[in-house]
């Protein structure tokens, strides 16, 4: 009988988000990330701070949420890449 390897846990939503933070600040300060996705970055942090601009909760949880995990994924591919090996 073949013993299987132990499989990594895949994070979790909150740890996950958390990483996503982080990597948002470090690509916040490359100057090789447009200007106009950190404009986007802190409209979603604007959105966090004033959040009656839209009444109801689910509309800011999903700005929360959403918009790191954009500002990452719309950053340059190489950035993203190279700050996250720094991260770990």
């Amino acid at each position: 009988m073949a013993k299987s390897s132990p499989q990594k846990q895949s994070p979790g939503f909150l740890e996950e988000w958390v990483k996503t933070i982080k990597l948002s600040f470090n690509l916040l300060g490359d100057k090789r990330v447009p200007w106009y996705l950190k404009v986007l970055f802190f409209l979603g942090v604007l959105w966090i701070v004033f959040p009656d601009l839209i009444p109801g909760p689910l509309d800011d949880l999903g700005v929360g949420a959403l918009g790191p995990y954009l500002f990452v994924e719309l950053a340059p591919h190489e950035v993203v890449k190279e700050h996250r090996e720094k991260l770990g």
